[in-house]
């Protein structure tokens, strides 16, 4: 399911556009069984907070929907 190996990516910021969306549990739980957290945000803040985590080491992804 995840092309990366395990370790390399410990957070993952999921911008959902507009506003905040929950992800589904599911997916949820597939990241926590390979470590990685997922935090949910709308997706100006997403960006905002992936610059910041990158910026102090941290290994961070994100996956974010185009906002208007």
């Amino acid at each position: 399911m995840f092309d990366e190996p395990a370790g390399e990516v410990q957070i993952l910021l999921l911008g959902t556009g507009a506003s905040l969306v929950l992800p589904a549990r599911s997916l949820r739980l597939a990241l926590k069984q390979r470590g990685i957290g997922v935090d949910p945000m709308a997706t100006t803040h997403a960006v905002s907070t992936y610059n910041i985590l990158l910026g102090e080491g941290r290994k961070v992804a994100a996956l974010l929907i185009a906002s208007p």
